[in-house]
């Protein structure tokens, strides 16, 4: 008899377990982010990286020193590239319009100091072309997921040939 009881008193246990148990059926994510706002504004400059892309498709590894990368580095102090900034400007549609870039004593990387931009998706931008006249740079949008926290890195891929080799990694806080 006690038996029984156990076992009904388990079993009824389980079925009322498993009856409050319900789905959520709450698929809500929340607002899409508005990137070209999120964009706009200053951006300083805080680290270069550079990614060897032949290295890092061949995984090339020093056996004898493990903790030294072969395939990116921290170049932010061979030169003072923490000086500049840039800074994106929308209009009152919140499209893209003008760009203006102040290097102060960094390499002029991007070789534009003004102009204006545009984006590869109006609300899911991948690509930031500076124009200034005949002039273009193209560069890469990295991890558009950072911008809401105020941070940017933009991309820019160089190739030998049609073959890229080198990557550089711009890293910008929002001022």
């Amino acid at each position: 008899m006690k038996k029984i009881l156990k076992i009904t008193l388990f079993v009824s246990f389980m079925a009322l377990m498993i009856s409050s148990c319900k789905p959520d059926n709450d698929f809500s994510i929340g607002q899409p982010q508005n990137r070209l706002m999120q964009l706009a504004g200053t951006w300083k400059l805080q680290s270069v990286i550079q990614i060897d892309l032949i290295a890092k498709s061949n995984n090339f590894i020093d056996q004898a020193r493990p903790d030294v990368s072969l395939t990116q580095l921290d170049i932010t102090g061979i030169a003072p590239f923490t000086d500049m900034t840039v800074s994106f400007a929308n209009d009152a549609s919140n499209i893209p319009s003008t760009f203006a870039i102040n290097y102060g004593a960094a390499p002029k990387i991007f070789k534009l100091t003004g102009g204006t931009w545009e984006v590869d998706d109006l609300k899911a931008p991948g690509n930031i072309t500076f124009i200034s006249g005949t002039e273009t740079v193209s560069t890469i949008l990295g991890n558009v997921n950072n911008l809401s926290a105020g941070m940017l890195t933009l991309k820019l891929i160089k190739s030998q040939g049609a073959k890229p080799v080198i990557e550089y990694n711009y890293n910008f806080i929002k001022n």
